[in-house]
């Protein structure tokens, strides 16, 4: 297709899109009940167990994650995916070192990220990052440049942390 065409609510269960992410390779559609996703597969960045390539939305099932959470907000990155749910709850899943969970390992369902950010609740995410209802910025992923300006020289930061402080942001 070389032009945009209209997805009906049909398609999503009679459900309004809130939120739309794309990434290198895949796409990520939240509506007010669930999340949809499809492209290419690899590393499970499309979150249903696998890492088969889905050239049609699918619905990611309830099942795939912890509880009933409804992500309301997602980011897609190059290998990666990133949610958050109405509870405020971070969720990752995708390639392993770009997830926040303090190992390399792929995940391919939607795996909570075990970090309460200064207890705050998460408003906002990003692909390797989360904004909370306090103003703070949590980072991880890939810090080969020094992109997440967070203190230590590391290539990945596997776990969350936070950047900058009341020197940079003037909090």
């Amino acid at each position: 297709m070389l032009r945009p065409e209209q997805i009906g609510r049909e398609l999503l269960g009679g459900w309004s899109v809130l939120m739309l992410a794309c990434g290198s390779w895949h796409t990520l559609m939240s509506t007010m009940g669930s999340l949809w996703t499809c492209g290419k597969g690899e590393y499970g960045v499309l979150g249903h167990g696998d890492e088969v390539d889905k050239l049609v939305l699918k619905q990611v099932v309830a099942q795939r994650f912890e509880g009933n959470a409804q992500i309301i907000m997602s980011a897609a990155g190059g290998m990666h995916s990133v949610g958050v749910g109405a509870e405020g709850g971070v969720w990752t899943w995708g390639r392993g070192w770009c997830l926040g969970h303090n190992e390399m390992q792929d995940r391919h369902v939607l795996m909570l990220l075990g970090v309460v950010f200064d207890r705050g609740k998460t408003v906002m995410v990003a692909a390797g990052g989360a904004v909370t209802s306090k103003g703070n910025l949590w980072a991880w992923c890939i810090n080969e440049t020094g992109q997440l300006d967070t203190a230590g020289p590391e290539q990945f930061k596997l776990a969350p942390a936070l950047v900058g402080g009341d020197h940079m942001f003037g909090g």
